[in-house]
């Protein structure tokens, strides 16, 4: 029965059963458990296995959208052609963290410099972009010159933000010839750019949705829930915490992209969404933001599309790229390097002749 409420998840706005976003959000969990009772029904009572196999079936398509197998697309390289990359880039540092008033070590700046260098790719997507100093606008300079994509647009999440960068950003081997930010409660969630490619014009929005927000206690309280004193003292009352935060992330999510929804349906240009989503893709989240796109993981992607890295549940997929009918995607790639709490990812995109 879980398992039928989880494939819901994607049709039912959190603000009207954040019960439903919970259950979709352990959707793998649950599938995994109705496989294992298919096995387990094999050798006590047959019949009965028919039941999860049938749940199972119900939901077939969401598979789809955590594993995939794709063979190779043949590609006529004289088709007009983009590498996309999308990377939240946990402001350079080697620790996740909430505030980042204080950080003058970005410690993994130069490996990722060096990684997204290696990708050559023509449109490159990030979140988290952070940079402080005396010398902290000359970072997206340097960044654009050593990737060939001197073109570039960032927008600080916090307008209050000065002699500062902590930013969504996008940098481009084309030009850019328009921008925008898109707010939430003055928090900037998106920001949109339009390129000229190949004597048209495409637009390129860059999403970074809300996150749970936990704290060191709480992935303390993750990595000690084994222990004896948290099961019996404050289990309950962290658990409730927690509970908490990822229900105000999904109400602010859910609120969140129906904004960037109706900016979507304005554009005069074919469009690619990239981004940090923070949802899975059994959430109203991904339904809302998908919706007439294609996603380049299940048209073109192998294997599990994990991206989430961090300290709990590790085998979320939240990080996507989406694109309209005017293009078709190969190659896409969650390149598995842990400089971040997130993996980078990254396709082609070719036009339709």
């Amino acid at each position: 029965m879980l398992l039928l409420i989880s494939y819901t998840a994607s049709y039912i706005n959190p603000e009207r059963s954040s019960i439903v976003a919970f259950i979709g959000l352990i959707y793998p969990f649950l599938f995994l458990l109705n496989v294992f009772f298919i096995f387990l029904w094999l050798f006590i009572k047959k019949r009965y296995l028919f039941i999860s196999l049938i749940a199972i079936l119900i939901g077939w398509n969401h598979i789809g959208r955590f594993i995939q197998y794709n063979s190779e697309k043949n590609i006529n390289n004289t088709q007009p052609k983009l590498k996309i990359l999308s990377y939240n880039v946990q402001n350079f540092v080697k620790q996740n963290i909430t505030n980042t008033t204080h950080i003058k070590d970005f410690q993994n700046r130069n490996k990722i410099f060096d990684f997204i260098k290696n990708q050559s790719a023509d449109i490159i997507c990030i979140q988290e972009f952070l940079s402080d100093g005396e010398r902290y606008l000359y970072l997206l300079e340097d960044f654009g010159n050593q990737n060939n994509t001197p073109y570039h647009y960032y927008s600080n999440y916090y307008l209050l933000k000065k002699n500062k960068i902590d930013a969504i950003a996008t940098f481009s081997k084309y030009p850019i010839i328009n921008n925008e930010t898109i707010r939430y409660e003055k928090k900037n969630i998106c920001i949109y750019s339009d390129i000229i490619f190949n004597n048209d014009t495409i637009r390129v929005y860059n999403v970074h949705l809300a996150s749970i927000r936990l704290g060191h206690d709480d992935y303390s309280f993750f990595s000690d829930l084994t222990s004896q004193q948290n099961q019996n003292t404050d289990l309950k009352k962290k658990s409730k915490k927690i509970l908490s935060k990822l229900k105000v992330a999904f109400l602010k999510r859910a609120q969140q992209v129906e904004i960037i929804s109706e900016q979507i349906k304005k554009s005069p240009f074919p469009v690619i969404i990239c981004g940090d989503f923070n949802d899975t893709p059994t959430s109203f989240t991904y339904h809302v933001l998908s919706k007439n796109l294609k996603d380049t993981f299940v048209e073109s992607g192998n294997g599990f599309g994990n991206t989430y890295i961090g300290k709990i549940l590790p085998s979320f997929r939240i990080d996507y790229i989406f694109y309209d009918d005017k293009f078709d995607s190969y190659d896409f790639k969650i390149s598995k390097v842990k400089f971040s709490d997130h993996y980078p990812i990254s396709c082609y995109l070719v036009i339709n002749q």
